[in-house]
């Protein structure tokens, strides 16, 4: 429990001496009391409990790094962290200009990397452009993203320009679908 000083401590023992909930006193006085009090500590811890509630990780509380995708070099149809990202990662696309046919794929290499599973796929259908798609993973590994495209066979479309604008990188595809991606890490 907060306290909140002694001036709070003052104001309780009217309270609990003359009034109780539901009593036959309860009135006006009892409930601007119980507003202020209430006021008093939303002021004094910012509205929000210092503690990680049950919906919250402690890693949420601490800040982020944030790093842009690569794409992979070779054939330049994958893009990702091109490494080992720790549990906790989180990938991103910002989706700029949007392909009615093309969805996003985000998958975990199997050993070799020649393999993978499905974590996450976003469906044409599901999102538009200027939309933030996202998905924390849960394990360590080596994650990447495609974009297959329904008019490829489900192959992926090759990135024909890619940019670092600030911490995202900005990546263009042989079909005209435009996106920003990067991860953030605990």
């Amino acid at each position: 429990m907060l306290i909140v000083g002694s001036a709070a401590l003052v104001a309780l023992r009217p309270l609990a001496a003359s009034h109780t909930l539901g009593g036959p006193n309860m009135g006006h006085p009892l409930i601007f009391r119980w507003v202020l009090l209430s006021s008093v500590w939303l002021i004094s811890c910012g509205g929000r409990s210092s503690e990680v509630t049950g919906n919250e990780s402690a890693s949420d509380a601490s800040p982020r790094s944030i790093h842009p995708a690569k794409v992979e070099p070779t054939r330049r149809r994958t893009f990702g962290a091109g490494e080992v990202t720790p549990e906790g990662t989180e990938f991103y696309i910002f989706v700029v200009t949007k392909v009615d046919t093309t969805d996003f794929m985000l998958n975990l290499c199997g050993e070799p990397c020649s393999t993978a599973t499905a974590v996450k796929t976003w469906y044409a259908e599901e999102y538009q452009s200027g939309d933030e798609l996202s998905q924390r993973v849960n394990v360590q590994g080596e994650y990447y993203l495609w974009a297959p495209d329904r008019t490829f066979q489900n192959d992926a479309p090759t990135a024909v320009s890619d940019e670092l604008r600030g911490d995202k990188l900005h990546i263009t595809f042989n079909t005209g679908c435009v996106i920003d991606a990067w991860y953030t890490t605990p």
